[in-house]
């Protein structure tokens, strides 16, 4: 496995998924049931697919802006492959 760079989405304290870098895209995978329809979506962002998942989290709300990701060192999950954790409060 090639160390590459990925972010776990994180809403109210859940996870909803995380994203994988491809190429110049993320692909998200979903780790809970209600974010199931966003399944391997690709996103330019990690902040995209976070907005993607504040949409279906909360239906008819507008995303709110948020701090960039706050860098963590984890180097026990898949060598490294997860670099940046995005932790959002519940709105």
């Amino acid at each position: 496995m090639t160390e590459g760079t990925g972010y776990v989405i994180e809403l109210g304290g859940e996870a909803a998924g995380l994203v994988v870098k491809e190429g110049n895209r993320f692909r998200f995978y979903a780790s809970a049931k209600s974010f199931a329809a966003l399944e391997r979506n690709l996103y330019r962002s990690p902040a995209e697919a976070e907005d993607a998942c504040r949409r279906v989290a909360f239906p008819g709300r507008a995303p709110r802006p948020q701090p960039a990701a706050q860098a963590v060192s984890d180097r026990t999950v898949a060598a490294g492959l997860f670099t940046y954790s995005r932790r959002v409060a519940a709105t």
